[in-house]
């Protein structure tokens, strides 16, 4: 045999133990569709309390992770909407006014900070946000029955390779009316 046919069985005969050992350390493996079937991936949220502070209104959302995954929020908003009134007193020409983002947890100094460390499996966390006293929400400018509500996470699988290591086996992205979640929210809003 010469040199070539040495060298190229030898390249096959590698490639095939490779495989070979492959498909028997890997046998059961499972992929991320096969988490989805078997462990649906969603969360609750509802409103917990309203906390007046100095600087305004506190408004503390209650967020339950109901998979069996880590649930890694990356973002949140309460979006109000501006609009003029026709001479019924209904809203129209509705446009985005005012974006409210989450307060944000210093994970460094021992907070528990959803978007850093997660929500555990069927565990509960809290996501406030700050409305600011000088921010009057007047019925003639703002639709409050419009005020929406706005969050977005991933739901994560720890790797045994490292700490802090994971992978992403789902997403989920919500936004719906807060009418929904408290339906004196108008009244809260206003200040009254």
């Amino acid at each position: 045999m010469n040199k070539f046919m040495k060298i190229s069985i030898s390249i096959i005969a590698v490639m095939v133990a490779f495989i070979g050992v492959n498909k028997l350390v890997f046998k059961d493996r499972i992929t991320i569709e096969d988490y989805k079937i078997t462990n649906p991936m969603y969360t609750h949220l509802r409103i917990d309390s309203y906390e007046k502070v100095d600087e305004g209104t506190i408004i503390k959302m209650k967020l339950k992770n109901a998979s069996n995954y880590t649930y890694r929020l990356e973002d949140a908003s309460i979006t109000f909407w501006s609009c003029e009134r026709d001479e019924n007193g209904e809203s129209t020409n509705l446009r985005k006014a005012v974006i409210l983002n989450m307060i944000p947890k210093n994970h460094f100094d021992g907070e528990h900070d959803l978007t850093w460390d997660g929500l555990g499996p069927k565990e509960e966390g809290f996501i406030e946000f700050l409305l600011p006293k000088a921010m009057y929400m007047n019925e003639e400018f703002f639709d409050l029955d419009y005020t929406m509500y706005e969050y977005s996470g991933k739901f994560t699988k720890s790797l045994p390779i490292g700490e802090g290591s994971y992978t992403i086996v789902g997403s989920e992205e919500i936004d719906d009316f807060m009418q929904r979640l408290d339906s004196n929210i108008g009244e809260i809003l206003k200040g009254e």
